[in-house]
């Protein structure tokens, strides 16, 4: 008998929208790390993409930018961990004045 996530797996390739969907989940784990990281200032920074092995994190502030970039390897060490499956390269830092109201 097939497993529900067996037919939800092969769903996701026929509509082809597994990426996107690994993507999303990888966003959202490095999200909710980010703000065990950041502490009080987690709503300086967001992961906004993953793509091709680097994730995307946008920030108001260049101190949290220069934060993140020193805890990069905590960062990178903590998502391969929670996901092992998935090949987490590098960090993209992206300097914004403010964010996207969809990403509030």
């Amino acid at each position: 008998m097939l497993q529900l996530k067996d037919l939800l797996t092969g769903a996701l390739k026929r509509a082809h929208v597994s990426t996107q969907v690994t993507a999303t989940q990888i966003v959202s784990v490095a999200n909710e790390f980010l703000g065990v990281l950041l502490g009080m200032e987690s709503k300086e920074a967001r992961v906004v993409s993953f793509r091709n092995g680097t994730l995307t994190i946008e920030m108001r502030r260049s101190s949290t930018s220069q934060f993140l970039k020193e805890h990069e390897e905590v960062l990178l060490d903590e998502l391969r961990l929670r996901l092992p499956s998935q090949k987490i390269a590098s960090v993209r830092y992206h300097l914004v004045h403010h964010f996207r109201r969809s990403e509030l």
